[in-house]
C-alpha cells in the first residue's frame, strides 16, 4: 500500500462514514475490528456530532498487488467510549458500542448486563459480529424463524400495515447457502485424516463425488446468470 491523503476538515454523512469504516476495518486485516465495526454502523454513532473527530479518514490508499484505491476510515476505538457518554446513546445502542469497544480494544465488558434483553435485530446483529470476528460468518447464515414472521404480521396489524411478505428466502440468497454447503461437503470427502486410511476403491469414490460436487456447483452458478 502506499500513502494516502488524509482529509482532517472534511464533514461527511453518517451513511458515507459507515462505508468508509467498513473498507477501514477490512483494510486492518484484524476479524475483532471487522466484528465491531458490524456492530458500531448499526448505532447511531456515526451520525453524531463528534464522531468525526474520533476517526482518521485516508482516501486514495493503493494496493499494488491488486491495482486498486481503497478510501478507508479508522476508528480511535481507545478513546470513543469516554467521548461518547456526552452523548447519552442509551439502549441498545450504547450496549452495542460497549460490546464493540471491547471486541476492536480489549475493553471489558459484562456481558450479563450487555447481553439479555436485547431486541431481536439488536441481537441478530451481535450474533453476525461474533461469526465475523471468529470467521464463522464464511460457514454459516442466520435464517428467521416462523416466529420472527408472527412478531412482524403482528406488528404491521397494530400499525395498520399490510402484514410482511413470506419469510421465505429468495433464490440467490439459497443458492449462495447451498453453494456454502457444498463446499462444505467437498473440503470434509477430501480430509485426509481418515483412521484407517482408505481403499483405492473409496479414493476413487471420493474422486467421483467431488467431481458431482463441482457440476452442482457449476449449475447453481448458471441459474445465477
Amino acid at each position: 500500500m502506499t500513502e494516502s491523503t488524509e482529509t482532517p476538515d472534511r464533514q461527511y454523512t453518517g451513511d458515507e462514514l459507515r462505508t468508509l469504516l467498513t473498507a477501514g476495518a477490512k483494510y486492518t486485516g484484524s476479524l475483532s475490528i471487522q466484528g465491531a465495526t458490524h456492530l458500531l454502523i448499526f448505532t447511531d454513532v456515526p451520525d453524531r456530532l463528534g464522531f468525526r473527530a474520533l476517526v482518521e479518514v485516508e482516501l486514495g490508499l493503493y494496493d499494488r498487488i491488486h491495482k486498486e484505491t481503497y478510501d478507508v476510515a479508522i476508528v480511535r476505538w481507545a478513546g470513543l467510549l469516554d467521548a461518547a457518554r456526552s452523548w447519552r446513546i442509551g439502549g441498545a445502542g450504547q450496549r452495542l458500542l460497549d460490546l464493540a469497544v471491547s471486541m476492536a480494544a480489549g475493553r471489558p465488558v459484562d456481558l450479563r448486563e450487555a447481553l439479555p434483553g436485547l431486541g431481536h435485530a439488536h441481537a441478530r446483529r451481535v450474533v453476525e459480529a461474533v461469526a465475523i470476528a471468529t470467521e464463522a460468518d464464511e460457514f454459516y447464515t442466520l435464517t428467521p424463524r416462523t416466529k420472527l414472521a408472527e412478531l412482524h404480521a403482528l406488528h404491521a396489524e397494530m400499525q395498520g400495515a399490510p402484514a410482511p411478505r413470506s419469510p421465505l428466502p429468495p433464490f440467490d440468497e439459497s443458492r449462495r447457502r447451498a453453494y456454502a454447503l457444498l463446499d462444505d461437503a467437498a473440503d470434509e470427502v477430501r480430509m485426509g485424516d481418515w483412521s484407517p486410511a482408505p481403499s483405492a476403491d473409496q479414493r476413487a469414490a471420493v474422486r467421483r463425488a467431488v467431481d458431482l460436487i463441482g457440476q452442482a456447483k457449476a449449475a447453481l452458478n448458471e441459474a445465477a446468470l
